[in-house]
């Protein structure tokens, strides 16, 4: 019996000072209820764009819901942005093996090359200087030139309208290379 009494005291011992050391109050069973508030809970990612506030007007120069992967792509980021965007000649150029398509976008000269992969495209991408040029091959550009890649494209814009660089960088990212 005496045991009994000692184990039972010891318990009581144990549990005043877990009560103690939990600030003296014992804590429910299960956890209080939560006040959820939707915006709060919800977690945004990079895969996830947020839904546009009713009335507020996005930025034209937002980034890309979805990577340009290809020429159609892009005319229609452009577009999506604001862009006047017309289709022109298909063009060469001596750095690249594919032929391009010469669009305008807001007036201004812009070139597009596709590649059949974006395996090709990255070979060819990486043989781009930073400053826009071919390795030991030195292009004499009349102004300055831009390279942005994306996808299976290189685009290729010459020249120094703010509003256009700002157009395709907001479709394709930063320019990979610029003279």
């Amino acid at each position: 019996m005496m045991l009994r009494k000692q184990w039972a005291t010891g318990a009581a011992l144990i549990g005043a000072l877990l009560l103690a050391a939990c600030g003296g109050t014992a804590q429910p069973a299960t956890p209080p209820p939560v006040a959820t508030n939707p915006i709060v809970m919800t977690r945004v990612t990079s895969s996830v764009s947020p839904l546009p506030t009713p009335g507020v007007a996005e930025s034209p120069l937002s980034a890309p819901e979805s990577p340009v992967e290809d020429l159609a792509g892009l005319v229609a980021a452009l577009q999506a942005a604001g862009a006047t965007v017309e289709t022109g000649d298909t063009v060469e150029q001596p750095f690249f093996e594919v032929q391009g398509q010469q669009l305008n976008v807001n007036g201004q000269s812009v070139e597009v090359f596709e590649w059949a992969d974006e395996a090709s495209r990255a070979a060819v991408s990486q043989t781009i200087t930073p400053q826009g040029q071919f390795g030991t091959t030195m292009v004499e550009w009349v102004s300055t030139p831009h390279f942005w890649a994306s996808g299976k494209i290189i685009v290729l814009y010459v020249g120094d309208d703010d509003e256009v660089v700002d157009l395709i960088t907001a479709a394709l990212g930063a320019p990979i290379a610029q003279g």
